[in-house]
């Protein structure tokens, strides 16, 4: 998946004052570069776009690893395979890119090792830690639901314990499921498919 080159082939227009220029992402490392940025009004404008460049699985693996995680537990919370090829695809680039620190950095074969998502990529976490305030629901499958206005994060908490949060939600669809007769049905229907997400719990 990535490749230093030619990865991703999109280019979307920005706007950069008054200035009008490509926002052009080929690498990670183009994405390394937004990220680190200490424009927060420029990385307003490209999180959207830089999040599903990325896709389901990478965001996956950065929230998860917050905390540091294993290996063997990276792999089974994303659903694949252990193996060099998902390990060569999916993690290797982002240790190399510096989004995944190794708490044993001088022995990267070590039994012991794991990974620790960078203070820079929990930028692509989302809001994973206290923050987005979440409302209890009445509901059989949905315990709770919280808005971020701003970045357009809804949250989502289940019974069974599992928080889901969903980017680039207009506020009106969080309207909506708030008023819903059913919540679980409107968000089958509504919000299960519709929007990238990535699990935080």
């Amino acid at each position: 998946m990535f490749k230093q080159t030619e990865i991703y082939g999109a280019k979307d227009r920005a706007i950069d004052g008054a200035k009008d220029t490509e926002l052009v992402i080929k690498t990670i490392d183009d994405i390394d570069y937004y990220l680190r940025s200490s424009d927060d009004l420029r990385w307003a404008e490209v999180e959207s776009n830089i999040r599903k460049r990325l896709g389901k699985t990478i965001l996956k693996i950065i929230a998860y690893s917050t905390e540091p995680k294993s290996r063997e537990e990276i792999f089974n919370h994303i659903k694949l395979y252990n193996n060099s090829k998902n390990f060569n695809k999916y993690i290797k680039p982002v240790i190399e890119v510096g989004w995944l620190q190794l708490t044993i950095p001088d022995k990267p074969t070590s039994k012991n090792q794991k990974y620790a998502t960078s203070t820079v990529a929990k930028r692509l976490a989302g809001s994973n830690k206290p923050g987005i305030k979440r409302i209890p629901v009445a509901s059989s499958n949905i315990a709770s639901v919280g808005y971020d206005a701003e970045k357009k994060i809804l949250e989502i908490e289940f019974h069974h314990g599992a928080i889901y949060q969903y980017f680039d939600v207009p506020k009106e669809m969080y309207d909506e499921l708030m008023n819903a007769p059913s919540h679980g049905s409107y968000f089958v229907h509504n919000i299960k498919d519709a929007y990238e997400y990535i699990t935080i719990k």
